[in-house]
């Protein structure tokens, strides 16, 4: 959410920007926060207090990033679908001065191979197969190598 800073600070960073499907990513995201809108979060948001020194299982939800991030990503949009579309507008004017240091990289359409990531990464295509990961399972199929160590 805050690649604008990270680009300014790093500027020879590259970044990988992961999509899905706008349908898939809405339905996603209205399970994840069991809220049907970004407004019915901001007030959800809005009762729970932001504390610097939070604990427990609850303490995310309470830090003031975990606020700032959901602030600025999600409750000022009226949609779901409305965040994404605002979100992905934001990354693609940012990186149309230097497209070359951003990958879009569609995970949930096709067959994925290391070949568009490796490139990207300027690394050798690993002798491995690419991880395949059930979200659903929260089990790789296969484990990664490691690409910067490569």
């Amino acid at each position: 959410w805050n690649f604008e800073a990270l680009a300014r600070v790093f500027p020879k960073a590259r970044f990988i920007y992961t999509m899905r499907p706008l349908d898939e990513w809405e339905q996603s995201v209205t399970r994840h926060y069991q809220e049907k809108t970004p407004a019915i979060l901001k007030q959800r948001l809005e009762k729970t207090p932001v504390l610097n020194k939070a604990t427990g299982p609850s303490a995310l939800t309470h830090d003031p990033l975990y606020h700032a991030m959901h602030h600025a990503l999600y409750t000022g949009h009226d949609t779901w679908r409305d965040a994404y579309e605002a979100h992905d507008a934001r990354v693609r004017s940012f990186f149309e001065t230097a497209p070359e240091r951003l990958l879009t990289l569609n995970a949930f359409e096709g067959e994925q191979d290391w070949t568009e990531l490796c490139e990207f990464l300027g690394r050798k295509i690993p002798d491995a197969p690419y991880p395949h990961l059930s979200w659903k399972a929260r089990e790789p199929a296969n484990s990664p190598p490691a690409l910067l160590n490569a």
